[in-house]
């Protein structure tokens, strides 16, 4: 009987997730965590599931009081943890030690990131969906082969531009360096259509540019990059979904299999106030353009459409 409830729980999880993660910003936060502590009893040896849990638990951190804001974080570590000593199933594993050390990261005790990672990186010369693409090509299955490759490239992309935008704030003080990192992940992003791909990584992009040329005194620059942030939210955002192109033709499923490690799970009404608090909370306030009639307009737009 737990087998089949287990089974019905993976298949469904999806549509669990969302409704907690709308219980969350609609529900007492006492009541919601009970809940989800009794699924996660009821289903411990449910691996998948449980990393779901830990992805929720991330995912609505930032959105809490301060005072549960650890907690979330200290549970969704600990379950993956469970998933990396007992998971199994080395994809899972592998996701599940990425979400940990990324619990670690916001729970600021980077010591454990180095216990669980070293502190050095390495990769391998050929990578797993490549090997996984050329596989499919000997059984003589080209259209399998096409959809893993073009899902490693979305993968390799998305990373790159992610971590050219960490580069970005850490060289925010240094102008030269971070605007020429900037601007070579708006060339990939524009590239590749990122803005439609993925409306979170775009996004976040034009906030990490306006911060660094707003800290620089480039205040219109800075606005214009803050108005194409408003423009993306409010027309390509919601319904909040990562999707393929005409040339990512092939990745939708893979997109919604839960196979991204990176995987976010936000209620709308979530989504529409982290838009606000992008301006507002997540990054470097925008103190020198805060009295700006276009600046205040920005602000506005976006919350009038909460």
């Amino acid at each position: 009987m737990l087998l089949l409830q287990s089974i019905f729980i993976i298949l469904d999880g999806g549509k669990l997730c969302r409704r907690l993660s709308a219980d969350f910003t609609a529900k007492p936060f006492d009541a919601v965590m009970s809940e989800c502590k009794e699924i996660i009893k009821k289903f411990y040896s449910c691996f998948p599931l449980l990393y779901q849990m830990a992805v929720l638990f991330i995912s609505h951190s930032a959105n809490v009081l301060a005072e549960h804001h650890d907690e979330l974080l200290k549970e969704a570590k600990t379950l993956c943890g469970r998933i990396v000593l007992e998971g199994g199933n080395s994809l899972l594993v592998r996701d599940a030690l990425y979400a940990q050390c990324l619990c670690c990261i916001m729970l600021e005790t980077p010591d454990e990131v180095f216990g669980l990672l070293g502190e050095s990186f390495s990769t391998p010369e050929i990578t797993e969906d490549s090997l996984i693409s050329k596989a499919f090509q000997l059984v003589g299955n080209t259209a399998k082969a096409k959809e893993v490759s073009q899902c490693g490239m979305y993968h390799y992309l998305t990373c790159l531009i992610e971590t050219t935008l960490q580069y970005v704030a850490l060289t925010a003080d240094n102008f030269d360096t971070a605007r020429t990192a900037f601007e070579r992940a708006m060339a990939l992003i524009r590239l590749y259509e990122v803005d439609r791909l993925n409306a979170n990584t775009a996004g976040r992009a034009y906030l990490y540019g306006a911060n660094v040329f707003c800290r620089h005194g480039h205040a219109d620059k800075a606005l214009e990059l803050l108005e194409k942030y408003a423009d993306l939210c409010l027309s390509v955002f919601l319904p909040f979904k990562l999707r393929g192109d005409s040339f990512f033709t092939d990745i939708d499923e893979w997109l919604g299999s839960g196979e991204l490690g990176s995987t976010i799970i936000f209620a709308e009404k979530m989504i529409k106030r982290n838009m606000l608090n992008g301006l507002n909370e997540v990054m470097e306030p925008f103190a020198a353009i805060q009295d700006e009639p276009r600046y205040k307009s920005i602000i506005r737009r976006i919350t009038d459409n909460e």
